[in-house]
C-alpha cells in the first residue's frame, strides 16, 4: 500500500507516519508539511490513500480534499484530524475515513478495513517458482500461456512487447512448423 500524509504539524505526520509502518511495514508511506508538496507528490506518484489534515496553515484540508476528489476520483481520502467536529462535513465529502488524532493503530485499523476503494495486495515472486499473489493467496490463471505471457511482461517491465515475440515464445519453432491455424 502506498500512502502520503499532509499536516501542517511535522510531529502529526511522525506519529501518523508510525503507525503506518507498524500496521503495514511492506508499504510505501511518505508524509508533507506543506500544501503544495502534498499536489505536487499526488500528481507524479501513484498513492492508494492520501491523509489530509482539516486545517492546515496555508491551506483548507476540506476545500484540498474537494479538489483531490474531481481529479483523483478513485483515490481513498482520509481526514486526519484533532476536530472531531469536521465530521459531518467530511462525510458529505463522501471521503473514505475520518482520523482522529492522536491516531492508535486500532482506529488506524478499523479505517482501512472499511476504505471506499479497497486496497488490493498483489504480489509477484519472480524466483524459484513464478508466481503472482493477491492478498496473500495464489492467483489462478486460466491458462497455462496466460501466466507464461505474464512472466514475461513482468521481466520486460513494461516494454512494449509485438504480437509476433509472443507467439514466438508460447509456441516454439517445431509448433510454429504446424502452422497453427485458428478457426
Amino acid at each position: 500500500m502506498k500512502t502520503i500524509t499532509v499536516d501542517d504539524e511535522q510531529i502529526a505526520v511522525n506519529s501518523l507516519l508510525r503507525i503506518l509502518r507498524t500496521v503495514d511495514p511492506d508499504g510505501q508511506h511518505d508524509g508533507v508539511i506543506r500544501a503544495d508538496d502534498f499536489l505536487s507528490y499526488i500528481n507524479s506518484n501513484h498513492v492508494d490513500i492520501a491523509f489530509v489534515d482539516v486545517d492546515l496553515h496555508e491551506a483548507n484540508g476540506i476545500a484540498l480534499t474537494r479538489k483531490l476528489a474531481k481529479t483523483h476520483p478513485k483515490l481513498n481520502i482520509v481526514l486526519y484530524t484533532g476536530h472531531p467536529e469536521f465530521k459531518p462535513e467530511a462525510m458529505d465529502l463522501f471521503v473514505s475515513g475520518y482520523l482522529v488524532k492522536p491516531a492508535t493503530k486500532a482506529a488506524l485499523k478499523e479505517v482501512l478495513a472499511h476504505l471506499r476503494f479497497p486496497v488490493r495486495d498483489v504480489r509477484v515472486q519472480c524466483f524459484g517458482f513464478f508466481e503472482v499473489f493477491v492478498g496473500g493467496k495464489p492467483m489462478k490463471f486460466g491458462r497455462k500461456d496466460s501466466k507464461e505471457v505474464f512472466a514475461y511482461l513482468v521481466d520486460r517491465r513494461g516494454a512494449a512487447v509485438s504480437d509476433d515475440t509472443i507467439r514466438y515464445l508460447l509456441w516454439s519453432e517445431e509448433d510454429n512448423e504446424k502452422k497453427r491455424t485458428y478457426v
